[in-house]
């Protein structure tokens, strides 16, 4: 189980609130927040920076697979 959570969402409060602690994901720390920066890389507004969501969420999904510098290129990303 994994759980995905917008920036500014729930995601900081989820670790300590007595509510969601019978979650899998939850107590197995499989939760995470979307990047942004300068947009959400998944969500609104809807932008090319989607394409930066799919490269994290497949690394974060499936690292056997995704086997990729995230940081690397997410640089190469900005510099063009």
């Amino acid at each position: 189980d994994v759980i995905i959570f917008a920036p500014d969402s729930v995601y900081d409060a989820v670790g300590d609130d007595a509510m969601w602690q019978g979650l899998t994901a939850i107590q197995e720390g499989r939760y995470y927040e979307v990047p942004f920066g300068p947009y959400n890389w998944m969500g609104f507004p809807p932008s090319v920076q989607r394409y930066l969501g799919m490269m994290w969420m497949a690394q974060l999904l499936y690292p056997e697979t995704a086997q990729y510098d995230l940081y690397a290129e997410v640089a190469n990303y900005f510099q063009l």
